[in-house]
């Protein structure tokens, strides 16, 4: 074989003289300066990783317990929805924007007021309580179920008046049937499903028409 040329890249008798004891030598305090002091390189992966599951299982735990404390009825519960009627597009508020007790509760043009955000309290069985989250006043059929019954803005009570049944779960497009004396038979109507500003709001027999149909959706 021939020797490799001057300039040329090959192996140089210097190359080998004792290279493996040379580079022993200088890495040993290297190695040594690097763990001094400090503990092994396993026993601290170690520590760090039982720190890690430590802190794991205490997050658990306390999201096990905010869990516990939790009201179930609360999950379904809706707050700040507008009702809006699919007939006429518009949305359902106290009429005149008031606070008063006994005003009738109306269809008005949704432009973002928030007497026109309602709170949906469940009682059991998608039977709501339906708030305004202004007055926190509540929907009330006024009378018993006879079509044409005024629905109106009162006090929040435990009467059978003010609780409405939805037609699925929400948010949805639903019906809302009055629970007046324990009934079911009729439902929130627009009248006649005409877009008329300010049209007071009433019960009448459940047709599922538009006029009784309203989305009750987040703002």
């Amino acid at each position: 074989m021939a020797s490799p040329r001057s300039g040329s890249v090959g192996i140089r008798s210097r190359d080998l003289a004792a290279p493996d004891s040379r580079r022993q030598n200088d890495a040993a305090p290297v190695r040594t300066a690097a763990v001094a002091g400090s503990a092994p390189e396993p026993t601290r992966g170690i520590q760090m990783r039982k720190r890690i599951v430590a802190a794991t299982l205490a997050l658990m735990a306390a999201m096990i317990g905010s869990l516990g404390t939790a009201t179930p009825a609360s999950a379904d519960d809706h707050f700040d929805v507008t009702v809006r009627s699919t007939a006429t597009g518009m949305c359902l508020a106290p009429q005149g924007e008031s606070l008063a007790t006994g005003v009738p509760i109306v269809q008005v043009t949704c432009n973002g007021s928030p007497f026109q955000r309602w709170d949906f309290v469940d009682h059991d069985d998608s039977i709501f309580q339906i708030r305004n989250a202004v007055s926190r006043k509540c929907m009330d059929v006024a009378g018993r179920n006879n079509n044409g019954t005024p629905v109106l803005q009162w006090d929040c009570g435990a009467a059978s008046n003010q609780r409405f049944q939805a037609g699925t779960n929400l948010p949805n497009f639903v019906t809302l049937r009055s629970r007046v004396a324990r009934t079911s038979s009729h439902c929130l109507d627009v009248p006649g499903g005409v877009a008329t500003e300010g049209a007071a709001i009433q019960i009448w027999v459940c047709n599922r028409t538009p006029a009784q149909i309203y989305g009750v959706f987040p703002v």
